[in-house]
């Protein structure tokens, strides 16, 4: 539990029911059900502060019920959150939500900033009375093309620390690759660039959708093909064979021991993964984490600590370079010289955690890092609220 300075807030979780929008008729695919399951974890999670002796934190959960002192049962995903309209939101801020956690796809014309883009930004861009938890609009939007973050990072990045720490990649649109010329020429850069196999994915994906080891000139027509049935432009980009692992950026400011004040991006504890399928980890609405996942040992580390050093700067710069203001999550993983390469950025704060009934075997990947570093899946929660109201607070949205 938080054991830094209390802070009162009440905060409102929100669902994906919004459509999100296409970029250059790139669309994200919704994930059915808008993660309403893990806003009630969330959600859940926060309520049991309330209802504590020792609530230090001051942190209450707003719920959509007229009666917010009866909770609703803790298995019904859809009682704990709001949906991310314009309505959801009104509706929240008038059952007296201050703090709104957007556990969906943001983006420049989410109703969120439509709505309450004076409020957000405060009559004189500093302070406002409604605060979210989640990344910047404009940030959350364009990172999360595949095909521009990682070039940009390693580009912008005067460090150099990312030169070359992301898989080698190339667009491949529905128009270029329609004659048999324009295909021919695409699987000679795909072999002479990449090589086989290579990964064929979604520019805007949502976690293993559409991701697939391309291993022959007949699969990447015929994956192609789907994809092309979703989006005009797909990725693809260098097969990396090794150890995949996931790391957590977390935002600056003050968290409870054993991290103390951070005045940038710092990240959480190396979470490995595996049980891959197809070389690719299966989506966790099919696997839980907790079957596929653990977090690093001390061991682990030491046996090759000089590359997971390597990887942790790398994600931390990314971070810091991006101005992460809320959870994020990067994936990496080995190429065949045994370096971590970035290969996916996470925007989506995404704090799935265990505790409500039916869901105990079922944590993200940032509550299991969280975990690891010794806190309680509430102190990541209320680390976040903390965080992200502080850095509202103190400059504009």
């Amino acid at each position: 539990m938080s054991t830094l300075a209390p802070i009162t807030c009440k905060v409102a979780v929100f669902y994906q029911a919004t459509t999100p929008p296409s970029f250059g008729g790139v669309a994200k695919p919704a994930k059915p059900g808008g993660y309403r399951d893990s806003c009630a974890d969330i959600a859940f999670a926060l309520s049991s502060l309330k209802h504590s002796p020792d609530n230090a934190t001051r942190v209450e959960v707003v719920l959509p019920s007229e009666d917010q002192e009866v909770l609703p049962s803790a298995t019904d995903d859809a009682a704990w959150s709001f949906p991310d309209t314009a309505d959801g939101i009104r509706a929240a801020i008038a059952r007296g939500a201050d703090t709104l956690w957007m556990n969906t796809v943001l983006h420049r014309e989410h109703p969120l900033f439509t709505l309450l883009k004076a409020d957000l930004a405060g009559s004189t861009g500093v302070r406002s009375s409604i605060k979210y938890i989640g990344q910047l609009p404009e940030h959350a939007e364009d990172y999360d093309d595949k095909a521009v973050v990682n070039p940009w990072l390693a580009q912008t990045d005067d460090t150099k620390l990312l030169a070359n720490g992301f898989p080698k990649s190339l667009v491949l649109s529905k128009e270029s690759i329609r004659t048999p010329e324009g295909f021919n020429a695409a699987m000679q850069r795909i072999e002479q660039e990449l090589g086989l196999p290579c990964v064929l994915k979604p520019i805007r994906g949502r976690g293993s959708h559409g991701v697939a080891v391309i291993h022959d000139i007949r699969s990447v027509r015929d994956h192609a093909a789907t994809l092309f049935a979703e989006c005009p432009e797909i990725l693809a980009e260098e097969f990396l064979n090794g150890e995949e692992i996931t790391i957590a950026i977390m935002p600056p400011g003050e968290f409870d021991a054993p991290v103390g004040k951070q005045p940038t991006q710092w990240t959480l504890p190396i979470v490995i993964r595996s049980q891959h399928v197809n070389d690719i980890t299966p989506y966790n609405g099919v696997q839980a984490v907790a079957e596929n996942s653990a977090a690093i040992t001390p061991e682990q580390y030491e046996k090759d600590r000089k590359q997971y050093e390597k990887v942790e700067k790398r994600v931390r710069r990314a971070g810091q370079i991006m101005g992460t203001r809320s959870v994020a999550r990067i994936d990496c993983r080995r190429n065949r010289d045994g370096e971590f390469k970035l290969f996916d950025i996470n925007m989506k704060p995404n704090a799935t955690g265990p505790g409500r009934p039916g869901r105990n075997n079922q944590t993200s990947l940032v509550g299991m890092a969280a975990e690891a570093l010794g806190w309680e899946y509430q102190t990541l929660l209320v680390s976040l609220v903390r965080a992200a109201t502080a850095l509202q607070s103190s400059k504009t949205s």
